[in-house]
């Protein structure tokens, strides 16, 4: 698992912070209970660890640090017309998480 990193920002400026991680996972939740269960850190969204931040299971590591943007591209077939309800997911998820 060489090479892996989290980009954090802080006071506008960037940093890339090398980690060697014990567990990867494509499951925020899984890396959530990993992390309840004292087996590290996780890079976790705010919306998922409240609770825990809130009743002192989770602590919160370097809160001066934010992490870096990212970029979230929608991808459907190419075509003159896209289904209502690709089109209402796409505006509704750039609703919410930004332009």
């Amino acid at each position: 698992m060489d090479g892996a990193s989290w980009r954090l920002v802080r006071d506008g400026r960037a940093a890339d912070v090398t980690i060697d991680p014990l567990l990867q996972a494509d499951n925020a939740e899984a890396l959530r209970l990993a992390a309840l269960g004292g087996r590290g850190i996780a890079l976790l969204a705010d919306f998922l660890v409240e609770p825990d931040l809130a009743e002192g299971r989770l602590v919160r590591v370097l809160p001066e640090w934010q992490v870096a943007d990212s970029t979230v591209y929608a991808v459907y077939p190419h075509g003159r017309h896209v289904p209502a309800k690709t089109r209402a997911f796409v505006d509704f998820v750039a609703a919410e998480i930004g332009t």
